[in-house]
């Protein structure tokens, strides 16, 4: 268990929505929308009472992204490692039928194939061994399940800068696509796709306008797209069963 972060959060688990770099609800729902692209049908229209859940995010904080999820999958599992980010988004969605637990994401309690799907919105850095994040992932995922991921680029000078003057941070200094792609590779999953995005804050909030018509524009622009804020991946596990049982008896 990663203790170091799990104190960090639970004493500033009061004061995490007001961070001047913590998101606001339109940029987080542009930002949840933009890593689910085709990853995830948009509408589940079964009995969420019905079925065993099958979507769980990991990492998921004071549920900045969890409130939208939870209206397009309302059979979601959340999960995160503080238990008073937990308090504070169980708090916040009181009448979800979304589940919450606390839970370390290297050692997932949960059974093999128990999951057609596993998000985890810039938390990956947070995680000293990252390798094992994969692993269990994997192990948890149906043959044919998509783990989506969405981390800080190194590279945009405001992460670079958080990584350097916050310690809790400082896992974002090495959150290269390359590494994350190689990971993925080495615990069973294909790299389905990969791409750069999102440049704006929540702030100013009068920009925001302008700020959703501009992402797009500089998404195509190669040199401005390498400074985005965010690495996106999809990753999938293989879906033909003898590929499958090779990746696990890895």
């Amino acid at each position: 268990m990663n203790r170091p972060i799990r104190d960090f959060y639970d004493h500033n688990a009061s004061t995490y929505d007001r961070d001047l770099f913590t998101t606001d609800d339109v940029v987080s729902a542009r930002r949840c929308h933009r890593l689910l692209r085709d990853g995830i049908p948009c509408n589940d229209h079964r009995d969420p009472g019905s079925l065993t859940p099958r979507i769980l995010e990991i990492g998921c904080g004071t549920g900045l992204y969890t409130q939208h999820l939870a209206r397009r999958h309302p059979q979601l599992i959340a999960m995160d490692l503080s238990g008073a980010m937990l308090q504070r988004v169980r708090d916040k969605m009181s009448d979800s039928p979304v589940r919450f637990l606390q839970g370390d994401a290297t050692a997932l309690p949960f059974a093999a194939h128990s999951f057609e799907h596993v998000l985890a919105f810039s938390c990956l850095h947070h995680v000293p061994d990252t390798p094992a994040v994969f692993r269990e992932v994997f192990r948890i995922l149906q043959p044919g399940g998509r783990f989506l991921l969405m981390e800080p680029n190194p590279l945009n000078p405001v992460n670079c800068l958080l990584g350097v003057v916050r310690s809790v941070e400082r896992g974002m200094l090495h959150a290269f696509p390359g590494r994350f792609r190689r990971e993925a590779r080495r615990a069973g999953f294909h790299v389905q796709d990969c791409w750069s995005g999102s440049f704006f804050p929540a702030w100013p909030a009068w920009l925001s306008g302008w700020y959703q018509k501009l992402e797009p524009v500089l998404e195509e622009m190669r040199g401005i797209r390498n400074l985005a804020i965010f690495h996106y991946y999809h990753f999938v596990s293989p879906q033909d069963a003898q590929t499958f049982r090779k990746s696990v008896r890895k």
